[in-house]
């Protein structure tokens, strides 16, 4: 599977091919933005909801009861720059995460729901 991500001022846009992917080898593909650094992360939902994820991602807390995620594959970018990562995938849910800003005044925008079939 592959998924193509490009990280705009105020989007994160994912697409995926094939359309229904399997679980397995996954392919990140991200662009960034150009004038900043980009990190990229398909990500498993794990313990989360959607709901939650955008919830966190609109007023992120990090602390002691922040609940993992499974990170599929990352791509750390340098401002308009474009990079790959491999990762795999298990059947599920998954979604986008395109972060910029600080460990301590992260940007979060999200991109998803998917589904990674069987």
């Amino acid at each position: 599977m592959i998924i193509r991500v490009h990280a705009g001022a105020s989007t994160c846009q994912a697409s995926i091919e094939p359309p229904a992917p399997r679980a397995g080898i996954v392919r990140l593909d991200g662009v960034g933005l150009p004038d900043m650094e980009t990190q990229i992360t398909a990500f498993a939902l794990g313990e989360w909801t959607w709901a939650d994820l955008e919830a966190f991602a609109v007023q992120p807390v990090f602390g002691e009861n922040t609940r993992p995620i499974e990170t599929i594959a990352t791509v750390g970018l340098k401002p308009g720059a474009a990079g790959t990562a491999y990762g795999e995938g298990s059947a599920g849910p998954f979604g986008v995460a395109c972060v910029t800003g600080t460990f301590e005044a992260p940007v979060i925008r999200l991109a998803g729901p998917f589904e990674l079939g069987p």
